[in-house]
């Protein structure tokens, strides 16, 4: 099974942005939508996930800069400190797909 490369993974976002419709003239941003649904069932952000001791994921993220040995491209880590105050604030669904296509 092939991977999708970094610009194909964007090319796909914007290709479901662009055509993810919940109604006549009605636009819809999925990762918008994704974002704000975890926001309201009160879902932890993606350290939460990422440090649990049963993933045994390594490195552990605790600072912005621990995103770039986890294996973050440094654009999109500049992005997510622009975004949250604090790493832990990242988002699980922004964080996944940024890591997924590194």
């Amino acid at each position: 099974m092939s991977s999708f490369s970094f610009s194909q993974s964007r090319c796909l976002v914007e290709c479901v942005q662009s055509n993810l419709r919940r109604g006549h003239e009605d636009l819809s941003d999925l990762a918008s939508l994704n974002i704000a649904r975890g926001h309201e069932r009160g879902m932890p952000g993606y350290t939460a996930y990422r440090n649990r001791e049963e993933c045994k994921i390594q490195p552990k993220v605790n600072s912005f800069d621990d995103l770039l040995a986890a294996g973050f491209a440094e654009a999109d880590v500049e992005n997510f400190r622009h975004i949250y105050e604090s790493v832990h604030d990242v988002d699980l669904f922004p964080a996944g797909i940024y890591i997924f296509y590194c």
